[in-house]
């Protein structure tokens, strides 16, 4: 299965309170069919089983939930077991870091499932404990979500631009050597 190709969703969903934005959620999951969903921004302190079935397709049968603090963050990580094997996780402050193996690699990854935080006295915290989350060894890293964070000037639709806050944010993502990928 080396020429298998994964399908991995990231979603801000931005609450999963409403049961009727659930099944919109659960019919456009339907629709793309992904091999595993990231959902940041759940706003959920906790979840059933019966509220899982209400956004999650059945294929996406291997679920982790970091709670929301309040009625901010949360993340839900699912997988479909046909395609990947959940070795272990770990739930930050503002993240979910799972290790894997996948059908299509066998070799283990990282991938860490981000909501950070909104307010502005927190950023550093959340950029000291990405630093924390990474690996010692080679383990290839995704990392997807909602990092609440601008690279650049042109990313912001008016001018309330925080410099200092980027400049961080690309300190850490040169320190780190991630790659950022296009959307």
């Amino acid at each position: 299965m080396s020429n298998t190709v994964l399908s991995i969703c990231s979603w801000n969903v931005r609450g999963l309170g409403d049961v009727s934005k659930c099944a919109d959620i659960l019919s456009d999951l339907i629709g793309i069919s992904p091999h595993c969903a990231l959902l940041q921004e759940s706003k959920l302190s906790e979840i059933t089983d019966r509220k899982f079935h209400s956004f999650l397709p059945k294929s996406l049968d291997q679920k982790l939930f970091r709670p929301a603090h309040g009625s901010a963050g949360g993340t839900v990580s699912a997988f479909n077991s046909n395609f990947f094997t959940v070795l272990s996780h770990t739930n930050y402050n503002f993240a979910t870091s799972i290790k894997l193996t996948s059908l299509a690699h066998p070799h283990p990854f990282i991938l860490t499932n981000i909501y950070a935080p909104a307010c502005h006295n927190l950023k550093q915290a959340f950029l000291d404990e990405l630093k924390s989350i990474k690996e010692d060894d080679n383990t290839p890293w995704l990392i997807v979500g909602d990092f609440n964070l601008l690279r650049f000037s042109h990313e912001k639709n008016n001018p309330n631009f925080h410099q200092r806050e980027a400049h961080a944010f690309n300190n850490t993502i040169n320190e780190l050597a991630l790659i950022e990928l296009p959307l």
